[in-house]
């Protein structure tokens, strides 16, 4: 039988973990404190109860972990990874932004590419859209597809994730960018300033990653604004509601990345060098 954990009971975490449970009876919402999330499943206004265990109270190993916890608190939650995890745990990060993994010294990690689009507010979350997760393809990822073929997860398998994971944050570079600064959910790309800042974002981040060695399709931009097209009015991206909020946000994991490897190319990036100056002005000051 096969035990899982999700670690942080965000959007991401309680939408994996709500899937899972109705599948799997050995399955741990791991936080902060005891809770109960009230979540909303996108085809279903009724509350389903989602009860959070104490990560420092996770007794015993298991067998698959997602990671849904913000980028820039993983090094906290690692530790405790660490301690639930055997020398045969899949360790699947489900993250925005870029993780080296190879830092974290782990047998079997990965880093997912994410779509699942939901609010957190308080103790309930709205699932908005999408339960896909994008993974390196191996023997051990294909045996865990497997496991989920029935649950309404999709995992897809990638020869190549790298090139996934920068299509990814091209994705949040642009909308993640534009919500959070302008303090305005998907709306704000129906003023022309906003969808102008938006495809210049994008035009130079394209540049960095081609500079990186990633092959992208020529219509790459449009490709993402079609995504954003199909976005609500009122749906706002992590980074928004954290901005909104003055939590800390996952820049460095995002436009930061972009950033320097833009610098370490010699690039000219003018709008991400402005936006990413502004962001981590901001996360300087959430610090304090």
């Amino acid at each position: 039988m096969t035990k899982f954990a999700v670690i942080g009971p965000g959007a991401v975490g309680c939408t994996i973990a709500y899937e899972l449970k109705k599948s799997f009876s050995t399955v741990s919402l791991l936080g902060r404190q005891h809770k109960t999330i009230n979540y909303y499943p996108g085809d279903n206004n009724v509350a389903q109860p989602l009860n959070v265990t104490p990560l420092t109270e996770a007794k015993g190993k298991v067998d698959v972990v997602f990671v849904a916890v913000k980028t820039y608190q993983l090094d906290s939650v690692m530790p405790h990874i660490q301690r639930i995890c055997s020398s045969n745990t899949l360790v699947i990060l489900a993250q925005n932004g870029y993780v080296n993994t190879d830092s974290l010294q782990l047998p079997h990690i990965y880093q997912a590419v994410v779509y699942i689009s939901g609010q957190k507010q308080h103790d309930n979350v709205l699932h908005y859209r999408d339960e896909i997760l994008h993974i390196q393809k191996d023997s051990h990822t294909q045996a865990l597809a497997r496991q989920l073929q029935h649950t309404q997860l999709t995992l897809v398998l990638e020869d190549d994730i790298t090139t996934k994971i920068w299509y990814k944050l091209l994705v949040n570079l642009g909308i993640n960018t534009v919500t959070a600064l302008t303090q305005t959910p998907a709306k704000v790309l129906q003023t022309e300033e906003a969808k102008q800042l938006c495809r210049d974002l994008l035009l130079e981040g394209v540049q960095v990653a081609k500079a990186e060695g990633i092959q992208l399709p020529q219509t790459i931009v449009d490709d993402i604004f079609s995504i954003y097209n199909g976005y609500p009015d009122e749906m706002g991206t992590s980074m928004y509601y954290d901005y909104l909020h003055s939590r800390p946000i996952e820049v460095e994991a995002i436009q930061g990345f972009i950033f320097h490897k833009g610098i370490k190319h010699n690039l000219a990036i003018p709008t991400i060098r402005t936006t990413y100056k502004l962001l981590h002005a901001y996360q300087q000051h959430v610090k304090l």
